[in-house]
């Protein structure tokens, strides 16, 4: 079963007197528990894929479908319920609240999700454990390192039961050691859990380790999937 169905996506862009298109007819479907990567140059539509994916922006043309709901059409509201319930981010730039420590970070979507305190605490310590952060619990992101504050967006994320995990670059900053290490790691919790993933890399090697299949895209168009 199909948690993902994109038909015939477009995306443009008004620049200036031009129009831009960032993507061009793309086309796919990603089966439910799949882990995919999505790989190209700068340029070439990926994040505006992710984007559409992610519900943070819509097709200009085309339909997408998640776990067989039509949202390439819904206001801001909806959307804004669908990312909150159904998926989980890791950016590259971590969108940490500057102000709380690591171990508040991570609990956000459990605080959100109207979990209990004393679970939130206990999910969230686990979390930051699995990424190697169980020692900067209690700094804030400007006590970390780009790598730990890129450990701890990752730790937030997989904290949830989301059913599609988008992932940029999740690992774009660590050291290789833990980079491998943590690829394992991310892997086993996806598909222990039954997750669909959707990882954008420039790193073949971090691809071929977490994918079932690889997307390669250029010019806003699919060349291989």
């Amino acid at each position: 079963m199909s948690i993902i169905s994109v038909n015939g996506v477009t995306k443009h862009y008004a620049l200036g007197t031009q129009t831009v298109e960032a993507l061009r007819g793309v086309s796919f479907d990603i089966k439910k528990g799949e882990f995919i990567a999505i790989m190209g140059p700068s340029g070439s539509g990926k994040s505006t894929l992710m984007n559409i994916i992610g519900c943070l922006d819509i097709p200009t043309h085309g339909t997408y479908l998640l776990n067989n709901q039509e949202v390439s059409s819904l206001d801001d509201d909806a959307l804004a319920g669908i990312r909150n319930k159904e998926i989980g981010f890791v950016f590259q730039n971590f969108h940490l609240l500057a102000r709380n420590s690591a171990l508040d970070n991570v609990m956000l979507p459990l605080k959100y999700a109207g979990i209990e305190k004393a679970d939130q605490i206990t999910r969230a310590k686990a979390a930051l454990s699995e990424v190697g952060l169980e020692d900067r619990m209690d700094h804030q992101p400007s006590e970390l390192s780009g790598g730990q504050q890129q450990r701890a967006s990752l730790g937030r994320a997989l904290i949830r039961d989301a059913d599609l995990y988008l992932l940029d670059e999740p690992m774009g900053q660590l050291e290789p050691q833990l980079r491998t290490l943590l690829r394992g790691r991310i892997k086993s919790y996806i598909k222990e859990h039954g997750f669909t993933a959707i990882l954008v890399t420039h790193d073949q090697t971090e691809a071929n380790a977490l994918a079932d299949r690889i997307a390669v895209m250029e010019d806003g168009e699919l060349q291989q999937f």
